[in-house]
C-alpha cells in the first residue's frame, strides 16, 4: 500500500518539525513549558518530545499495519495471535519499568519498542510464506525527496502561522512527489473517486 507509505513519510516528518507549533496550538502554550522529569537523554522532557517519539510509532504502525493485511491476505492470520498477545503483555512490562524513571517519555519509547517489535514479526511472518516477494522502496526514495524538499519549505516558512505552513507544505509535497513521478495521474483521480 504505497499511500500509506508515502503518506507517513510526509506525516511523520512534518508532525516531527513541527511538534512545538502542533503542541502550543491543541494544548495551549503552558505545555510546551511544562515537564515532570526536567530532561531526558540531555532535552527538555516535554509534550514536544514525546509527540515526536510517537510519531515514528504511528510510521511503524503504517508499515506493519500493510503486513498484517498480507497476512490476513495468505490466511496466516492465526500466526498473528499469539506474538500480539505477547507483545500487549511485553508493553505493559515495559511501561512498568519505564514510566516510574521516565513518565510520559517511557510510555513513549515502550509504544515504540512494542510496535516495531510487531512490525519485524508480521514482516518475518508475510516472508516466510510470500519468500518471492519483492519490496519496491521507489515510491519510499521518491516520498523521500518530496519530504526533503516539504521539509525545507517548512524550514523557510516557520515563522508563519502553523495551518498556512501546513498548507503550504501539502502543496510543496504534492507537487515534488507528482514531479519525481511518485504520483501518476491515475492514481490521484483514484484518490478523488467516491
Amino acid at each position: 500500500c504505497w499511500v500509506c507509505l508515502v503518506c507517513w513519510v510526509c506525516l511523520g516528518v512534518g508532525v516531527f518539525l513541527m511538534a512545538t507549533p502542533i503542541i502550543g496550538f491543541v494544548a495551549g502554550e503552558q505545555f510546551l513549558l511544562a515537564s515532570t522529569i526536567g530532561t531526558f537523554m540531555g532535552y527538555f522532557a516535554n509534550s514536544v518530545m514525546v509527540l515526536r517519539i510517537l510519531v515514528f510509532a504511528t510510521g511503524i504502525i503504517f508499515i506493519s499495519n500493510i503486513f498484517n493485511s498480507a497476512a490476513v491476505a495468505i490466511g496466516k492470520q492465526k500466526s498473528l495471535v499469539l506474538p500480539n498477545v505477547i507483545f500487549a503483555l511485553a508493553n505493559v512490562a515495559l511501561n512498568l519499568v519505564l514510566i516510574p524513571k521516565f513518565s510520559y517519555v517511557g510510555a513513549a519509547i515502550a509504544t515504540v519498542v512494542t510496535e516495531f517489535l510487531v512490525l519485524l514479526v508480521t514482516w518475518k511472518i508475510v516472508y516466510k510464506n510470500l519468500p518471492k516477494l519483492r519490496i519496491r522502496f521507489t515510491y519510499f526514495l521518491k516520498a523521500l525527496l518530496a519530504t526533503l524538499v516539504m521539509a525545507l519549505s517548512m524550514y523557510w516558512f516557520r515563522s508563519l502561522n502553523l495551518f498556512l505552513v501546513i498548507a503550504i507544505a501539502v502543496m510543496v509535497y504534492s507537487v515534488v512527489l507528482y514531479a519525481v513521478g511518485g504520483l501518476e495521474k491515475e492514481q490521484i483521480k483514484m484518490l478523488f473517486r467516491k
